[in-house]
Protein backbone atom coordinates (compact mmCIF):
# COMPACT_ATOMS: atom_id res chain seq x y z
CA UNK A 1 0.00 0.00 0.00
CA UNK A 2 1.61 3.48 -1.39
CA UNK A 3 1.32 6.39 1.05
CA UNK A 4 1.20 9.97 -0.13
CA UNK A 5 0.43 12.97 1.38
CA UNK A 6 -1.51 15.70 -0.95
CA UNK A 7 -2.61 19.12 0.48
CA UNK A 8 -5.69 20.70 -0.51
CA UNK A 9 -5.47 24.07 0.81
CA UNK A 10 -6.61 27.57 -0.55
CA UNK A 11 -3.77 29.63 1.10
CA UNK A 12 -1.28 26.99 -0.28
CA UNK A 13 -2.83 27.05 -3.89
CA UNK A 14 -2.85 31.04 -3.89
CA UNK A 15 0.80 31.69 -3.02
CA UNK A 16 1.45 28.18 -5.44
CA UNK A 17 -0.37 30.48 -8.26
CA UNK A 18 1.37 33.36 -7.29
CA UNK A 19 4.83 31.82 -7.30
CA UNK A 20 4.21 30.33 -10.25
CA UNK A 21 2.76 32.98 -12.38
CA UNK A 22 6.29 35.48 -11.18
CA UNK A 23 9.00 32.81 -11.47
CA UNK A 24 8.12 29.73 -13.07
CA UNK A 25 10.43 27.14 -12.03
CA UNK A 26 8.67 26.00 -8.43
CA UNK A 27 10.76 22.55 -8.76
CA UNK A 28 13.44 24.24 -6.43
CA UNK A 29 11.00 25.74 -3.68
CA UNK A 30 9.31 21.57 -4.27
CA UNK A 31 12.18 19.71 -3.75
CA UNK A 32 13.04 21.91 -0.28
CA UNK A 33 9.52 21.22 0.73
CA UNK A 34 10.21 17.56 0.45
CA UNK A 35 13.59 17.72 2.26
CA UNK A 36 11.99 19.17 5.19
CA UNK A 37 8.91 17.19 4.99
CA UNK A 38 11.08 13.81 5.05
CA UNK A 39 13.17 15.27 7.92
CA UNK A 40 10.02 15.74 9.95
CA UNK A 41 8.89 12.68 9.56
CA UNK A 42 12.21 11.07 10.48
CA UNK A 43 11.69 13.43 13.74
CA UNK A 44 8.78 11.84 14.55
CA UNK A 45 9.98 8.13 14.54
CA UNK A 46 12.88 9.18 16.61
CA UNK A 47 10.72 11.30 19.15
CA UNK A 48 8.23 8.42 18.50
CA UNK A 49 5.49 11.10 18.06
CA UNK A 50 2.63 11.82 15.52
CA UNK A 51 2.62 15.07 13.68
CA UNK A 52 0.58 17.12 15.97
CA UNK A 53 3.17 15.87 19.27
CA UNK A 54 1.40 13.05 20.37
CA UNK A 55 2.99 10.00 21.85
CA UNK A 56 2.25 6.91 20.04
CA UNK A 57 0.81 4.15 21.93
CA UNK A 58 3.35 1.92 23.14
CA UNK A 59 3.88 -1.21 21.65
CA UNK A 60 2.29 -4.43 23.50
CA UNK A 61 4.49 -6.70 25.78
CA UNK A 62 3.67 -9.74 23.60
CA UNK A 63 4.75 -7.95 19.96
CA UNK A 64 8.32 -6.86 21.80
CA UNK A 65 8.31 -10.49 22.83
CA UNK A 66 8.05 -11.92 20.04
CA UNK A 67 10.63 -10.18 18.16
CA UNK A 68 12.72 -10.84 21.04
CA UNK A 69 12.62 -14.44 20.97
CA UNK A 70 11.85 -15.02 17.14
CA UNK A 71 9.22 -16.77 15.54
CA UNK A 72 11.38 -18.22 12.91
CA UNK A 73 12.11 -21.83 11.96
CA UNK A 74 16.32 -22.47 12.42
CA UNK A 75 16.49 -19.97 14.73
CA UNK A 76 17.43 -20.51 18.31
CA UNK A 77 14.77 -19.49 20.78
CA UNK A 78 15.55 -16.83 23.80
CA UNK A 79 14.52 -17.05 27.09
CA UNK A 80 12.26 -13.92 27.71
CA UNK A 81 11.45 -14.85 31.36
CA UNK A 82 12.62 -16.62 34.24
CA UNK A 83 11.10 -19.56 35.82
CA UNK A 84 9.80 -16.69 38.90
CA UNK A 85 8.08 -14.89 36.00
CA UNK A 86 9.82 -11.82 35.74
CA UNK A 87 11.60 -10.40 32.87
CA UNK A 88 15.37 -11.44 32.23
CA UNK A 89 18.20 -9.03 32.10
CA UNK A 90 18.68 -9.31 28.83
CA UNK A 91 14.74 -8.98 27.86
CA UNK A 92 14.87 -6.14 29.95
CA UNK A 93 17.61 -4.24 28.31
CA UNK A 94 15.91 -5.44 24.80
CA UNK A 95 12.77 -3.54 25.84
CA UNK A 96 14.91 -0.43 27.02
CA UNK A 97 16.31 -0.19 23.41
CA UNK A 98 12.94 -0.75 21.60
CA UNK A 99 11.36 2.13 19.87
CA UNK A 100 7.71 1.95 18.54
CA UNK A 101 7.40 1.10 14.62
CA UNK A 102 11.17 0.26 14.18
CA UNK A 103 11.50 -3.21 14.26
CA UNK A 104 13.91 -3.53 11.22
CA UNK A 105 13.49 0.36 10.38
CA UNK A 106 12.68 -0.57 7.14
CA UNK A 107 9.22 1.99 7.32
CA UNK A 108 11.36 4.51 8.56
CA UNK A 109 13.89 4.05 5.73
CA UNK A 110 11.31 4.05 3.14
CA UNK A 111 9.63 7.75 3.61
CA UNK A 112 10.99 9.66 0.59
CA UNK A 113 9.49 12.36 -1.55
CA UNK A 114 9.39 13.39 -5.10
CA UNK A 115 8.95 16.89 -6.56
CA UNK A 116 9.06 18.41 -9.82
CA UNK A 117 7.56 21.85 -11.51
CA UNK A 118 3.95 21.50 -10.37
CA UNK A 119 4.06 19.59 -7.26
CA UNK A 120 5.80 17.09 -4.34
CA UNK A 121 4.62 13.88 -2.91
CA UNK A 122 5.79 12.54 0.04
CA UNK A 123 5.54 9.42 1.68
CA UNK A 124 6.04 5.67 1.32
CA UNK A 125 6.83 3.71 -1.84
CA UNK A 126 4.51 0.54 -1.57
CA UNK A 127 7.37 -1.60 -0.89
CA UNK A 128 6.40 -1.90 2.79
CA UNK A 129 3.02 -3.65 3.04
CA UNK A 130 2.34 -3.00 6.53
CA UNK A 131 3.03 1.19 6.62
CA UNK A 132 -0.92 1.97 6.02
CA UNK A 133 -1.97 -0.27 9.08
CA UNK A 134 0.32 2.19 11.21
CA UNK A 135 -0.44 5.24 9.94
CA UNK A 136 -4.34 4.52 9.94
CA UNK A 137 -4.38 1.63 12.79
CA UNK A 138 -7.01 -1.18 12.44
CA UNK A 139 -6.95 -5.43 12.08
CA UNK A 140 -4.11 -7.40 11.30
CA UNK A 141 -2.58 -10.58 11.39
CA UNK A 142 -4.08 -13.59 10.75
CA UNK A 143 -7.87 -13.65 10.28
CA UNK A 144 -7.49 -9.99 11.50
CA UNK A 145 -7.71 -10.14 15.08
CA UNK A 146 -4.63 -8.12 16.42
CA UNK A 147 -6.10 -4.79 16.60
CA UNK A 148 -3.26 -2.53 15.69
CA UNK A 149 -3.54 1.15 16.92
CA UNK A 150 -3.63 4.24 15.04
CA UNK A 151 0.34 5.79 15.36
CA UNK A 152 0.07 8.38 12.34
CA UNK A 153 3.91 9.63 11.26
CA UNK A 154 3.44 10.95 7.59
CA UNK A 155 -0.01 13.40 8.63
CA UNK A 156 -3.30 13.30 10.72
CA UNK A 157 -5.84 10.99 10.66
CA UNK A 158 -9.43 12.63 9.12
CA UNK A 159 -11.16 9.52 8.93
CA UNK A 160 -10.01 7.37 6.83
CA UNK A 161 -7.45 10.02 5.10
CA UNK A 162 -5.01 12.40 5.92
CA UNK A 163 -4.35 15.68 6.25
CA UNK A 164 -1.56 17.90 6.64
CA UNK A 165 -0.62 19.12 10.19
CA UNK A 166 -0.44 22.86 10.66
CA UNK A 167 2.97 22.69 11.96
CA UNK A 168 3.74 21.17 8.48
CA UNK A 169 1.79 23.04 6.63
CA UNK A 170 3.28 26.49 8.24
CA UNK A 171 6.74 24.98 6.92
CA UNK A 172 5.76 24.55 3.58
CA UNK A 173 4.02 27.93 3.11
CA UNK A 174 7.29 29.51 4.93
CA UNK A 175 9.32 27.80 1.89
CA UNK A 176 7.07 28.97 -0.77
CA UNK A 177 7.02 32.29 1.26
CA UNK A 178 10.81 32.36 0.82
CA UNK A 179 10.97 31.19 -2.86
CA UNK A 180 8.76 34.03 -3.90
CA UNK A 181 10.21 37.01 -1.81
CA UNK A 182 13.72 35.51 -2.28
CA UNK A 183 13.73 35.00 -6.12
Amino acid sequence: MEISVKVHDEQAKQLLAAVSSRYGNLRPAFGAIGEIMTRRVDDRFEGQRDPDGNPWLPTKVLSNYLGYVGTRKGYKRKEAYTQAGRFRASFARYLEGKKILQLTGALRRDIHYQADDTHVEWGTSGRIPYAGIHQFGGMAGRGRKVKIPARPYLGRNVGDTMEIAPADRQAAIDILSDHLTSS
